[in-house]
């Protein structure tokens, strides 16, 4: 069964809630320089659509099984282990691991991702090996159905 969750595909509402995603993105003028995403099919529809709107090269997305069924620590290591060159990074993946991630960040309770979420955060290190000690801060929360919060 496994294999059949991993290569499920995003339904329609999922590709309008990335395209959703991606033009509000832009606006912000986010631009990652490393995209990390799961190969699982429904994060890979989700994650090149958003890429290509921020104009990332979709064939540059660092594919990491491990974010298929992970736990925390596994956003943990791949974030700790991001080369140095790159000062933006986008993790697409799986609840309820990302969520889980995303509330170790910062003291906001986001507590669940709903599909298409994404958190920003500014994160204070000169170095991504000292991101579990650095300073972070939730800068946004976008849904894709309710819009912005900011912290």
């Amino acid at each position: 069964m496994a294999g059949h969750d991993f290569d499920r595909p995003l339904n329609n509402a999922g590709k309008k809630e990335a395209a959703i995603i991606g033009n509000r993105l832009k606006d912000k003028n986010l631009k990652p320089d490393l995209w990390i995403a799961s190969p699982a099919r429904r994060a890979a529809d989700t994650a090149r659509p958003i890429a290509s709107a921020l104009q990332y090269d979709r064939e540059k997305i660092a594919w990491k099984q491990e974010l298929y069924h992970a736990s925390l620590s596994t956003y943990s290591d791949i974030t700790l282990s991001a080369d140095d060159r790159y000062d933006c990074i986008a993790i697409v993946g799986h609840n309820p691991a990302i969520s889980q991630f995303a509330d170790s960040l910062s003291s906001f309770l986001i507590d669940y991702f709903p599909p298409c979420c994404v958190a920003a955060y500014a994160i204070s290190a000169d170095s991504w090996k000292r991101f579990p000690a650095a300073e972070k801060r939730l800068l946004f929360l976008s849904y894709p159905e309710d819009g912005e919060r900011r912290r």
